[in-house]
């Protein structure tokens, strides 16, 4: 009991970690210029035409479950 305590101590002080030190840094150095989110990388993405999106979703989803079928199906016999 006392050994999963620590193990999921250490886990929220390494994920607070993860979380606060990239958060000053950009407090820091570049808050002025650069919002956060942009900063990290997320950044909203260009809107495409509707069709086209959706034929990459289900093109996709269809190259995905063609491949993991395969890969299923080779894996058994």
């Amino acid at each position: 009991m006392g050994n999963e305590l620590q193990r999921i101590m250490s886990a929220v002080i390494q994920i607070l970690f993860i979380i606060l030190l990239p958060s000053i840094w950009w407090f820091l150095t570049v808050r002025v210029q650069v919002p956060f989110m942009e900063w990290i990388g997320l950044k909203a993405i260009k809107r495409v035409k509707t069709l086209q999106l959706i034929l990459w979703m289900v093109g996709g989803f269809s190259l995905f479950t063609i491949f993991l079928s395969l890969s299923f199906l080779l894996r058994v016999v």
